[in-house]
């Protein structure tokens, strides 16, 4: 992941890169195999996710094609010939995005698949808002207390509130089972400070789930408990 990338992490390493460039005088497409080698990663000004410089030549027909490591996974999806001016594209510099917009994209349409998701432990798929203990100056930092985090990774929707106070615990449970009894949830105690919500029906919109989920939050923040960083559930 992107955040994960040490500036030179992958310089020099072999990538095979796949694509379909127009061969002339080939009476149809052909899939094309190039080698080439890692020489930089960079951030563009006009991207937000981190890019590889490889050393292909760049040509028509590789964008979109996938660039693999020597070590068999893939290192990113292959999008443009980087020029400056109009010089031929074989000129450019081939950049490679890197696979973290991927699981992005895949995560937010419900896509990413099970195996993905489970390993992840529903990264992708969860939305959160944490709480230092009462009275905490939110600049001087802490440890978190508390929690409403839920998952929607398309197969399941389940809310957990973790909080140190059962009574207001079940204050935010209850408040998330108000927002969604539409969608038959069911409340289950995990232990004395975990309560999680389960709903019956997986047909809860995302704004449902946020919904209900402002609506535990804000049982939090009246208990006097205090925001970590931005309040994401407002988003």
């Amino acid at each position: 992941l992107d955040d994960w990338l040490g500036q030179d992490d992958f310089d020099l390493v072999d990538v095979v890169l796949f694509g379909f460039p127009p061969v002339p005088f080939a009476k149809g497409p052909h899939l094309v195999a190039a080698r080439g080698q890692v020489n930089a990663l960079i951030d563009l000004r006009h991207a937000k996710h981190v890019h590889f410089i490889v050393s292909a030549t760049p040509r028509g027909g590789f964008s979109g094609g996938l660039a693999v490591t020597d070590s068999s996974f893939a290192l990113g999806v292959i999008t443009q010939s980087l020029l400056d001016g109009n010089v031929p594209e074989q000129l450019g510099f081939m950049a490679v995005l890197s696979v973290e917009p991927i699981f992005v994209c895949l995560a937010e349409h419900r896509l990413l698949p099970a195996v993905q998701a489970e390993a992840w432990e529903g990264f992708w798929n969860t939305e959160s808002i944490a709480y230092y203990p009462k009275g905490t100056n939110p600049r001087g930092g802490g440890v978190m207390v508390a929690q409403v985090e839920w998952l929607d990774d398309g197969r399941e929707q389940c809310f957990e509130v973790l909080c140190p106070e059962a009574a207001v615990t079940c204050e935010a449970v209850n408040a998330i089972l108000s927002e969604l009894k539409d969608f038959a949830p069911k409340s289950r105690a995990k232990d004395k400070k975990v309560t999680s919500v389960e709903l019956g029906k997986k047909s809860a919109t995302k704004e449902d789930l946020l919904r209900a989920g402002n609506a535990a939050a804000t049982v939090l923040d009246r208990a006097g408990y205090v925001r970590i960083g931005a309040a994401k559930l407002g988003s």
